[in-house]
């Protein structure tokens, strides 16, 4: 069954409202270092049919002043699992930036992905930038294991950070 169905519907909120505490460790990363933060509000559907109408852009938190962007959108996922860095990513050699359909759908484009460990500590960065060199490949969610297409970014364009 997809994750986006009516029978799903309440794990995705149940998801949407976990994914509030990656934002915020990351928020508080960029704002230990003087940068100024937007963090959008959650929006639910209160039914799966109205899902559509509350979709956002996939912009989980806007960084002013970041690498020379006036306003630089970061999509923020979490991962069930720990890492530190390249030496343990626990997927090597693939690092999945996002899945097809969610960047291909996305406008405007986030200028970054900021994959967080479980334990919020660390993350693994991934610039638009490099999707030149980005592929697809077919992969199960995990979610609702469902084939879906996903982009994968070589660890070499990947960047890990100690958030916390």
């Amino acid at each position: 069954m997809p994750y986006a169905s009516p029978d799903r519907h309440q794990q995705f909120l149940s998801d949407l409202d976990d994914s509030v505490d990656a934002v915020a460790a990351l928020a508080a990363y960029f704002v230990r270092r003087g940068h100024g933060i937007y963090v959008p509000g959650l929006r639910k559907a209160p039914e799966h049919s109205q899902h559509r109408e509350y979709s956002d852009s996939g912009g989980d938190l806007y960084v002013n002043n970041l690498n020379g962007v006036q306003r630089t959108k970061i999509d923020v996922k979490c991962l069930g699992v720990n890492f530190t860095g390249e030496d343990d990513w626990p997927y090597w050699p693939n690092f999945i930036a996002n899945s097809r359909y969610s960047y291909d759908m996305a406008s405007p484009k986030p200028h970054y992905y900021y994959i967080l460990s479980n334990n919020k500590t660390h993350a693994g960065i991934v610039s638009v930038k490099t999707t030149p060199s980005w592929r697809i490949e077919d992969r199960r969610d995990y979610r609702d294991g469902r084939m879906r297409e996903f982009y994968l970014c070589p660890m070499e364009c990947v960047e890990f950070v100690k958030i916390c």
